[in-house]
């Protein structure tokens, strides 16, 4: 049985809760996401079984969005998943990301958003390092940062301050603590209401 981290989204509905809130995390993104007045790309690393890869491709039809995910034991689910939702806008990728993984794929593609919810620690080290290899993947990148003392994640907050607070997810972690997420864009820590480019 796969761990519950991520809600399971299929055709529209929860069929399964997971630890983490979803529907709260995901409406943040969404708020964001409405600013675009076109077709637009995500990348949403680590994945998990794709909560918020299928909520963006069934709420924007025209957009493309690729979830990878490197963990088999959430990327059988995710594929399954994925099956069900049967949407031809979200394509999964079966991969755990290094560091270097992410510097090639930066020179092949660019995204319009990088999404990487909770993800940057299992990556990198150091935040700084983190953040510019995941603004090299996109015009616009939302992360949420984990911040815990306990496990030595506070060290992530410190990189916030680049950027623009778009909310909170409640921590799995800590009860009655919340993680910021938090919007970077190369050049800028503010963005136009509307995104025509």
């Amino acid at each position: 049985m796969v761990d519950r981290y991520q809600d399971e989204w299929v055709r529209g509905k929860v069929v399964s809760t997971g630890e983490r809130d979803c529907a709260h995390r995901y409406d943040v993104i969404k708020s964001f996401l409405q600013r675009f007045q076109r077709p637009f790309t995500v990348l949403d690393i680590g994945a998990n079984i794709g909560y918020f890869s299928f909520r963006i491709g069934e709420d924007f039809p025209d957009s493309i969005v690729v979830a990878i995910e490197g963990k088999p034991k959430f990327l059988s689910k995710l594929h399954d998943v994925a099956k069900q939702n049967a949407l031809d806008n979200v394509i999964v990728i079966g991969r755990k990301l290094s560091v270097d993984d992410i510097d090639k794929l930066a020179t092949l593609e660019h995204f319009d958003v990088v999404l990487g919810m909770s993800v940057i620690h299992h990556i990198y080290h150091d935040p700084a390092e983190g953040l510019a290899a995941f603004l090299r993947l996109g015009d616009h990148v939302i992360l949420e940062l984990p911040n815990e003392a306990k496990y030595g994640l506070q060290r992530y907050a410190a990189i916030d301050v680049h950027g623009q607070l778009l909310g909170h997810g409640a921590s799995h972690i800590h009860p009655g603590s919340s993680r910021p997420i938090v919007l970077f864009t190369p050049g800028t820590t503010k963005t136009s209401t509307t995104i025509t480019r």
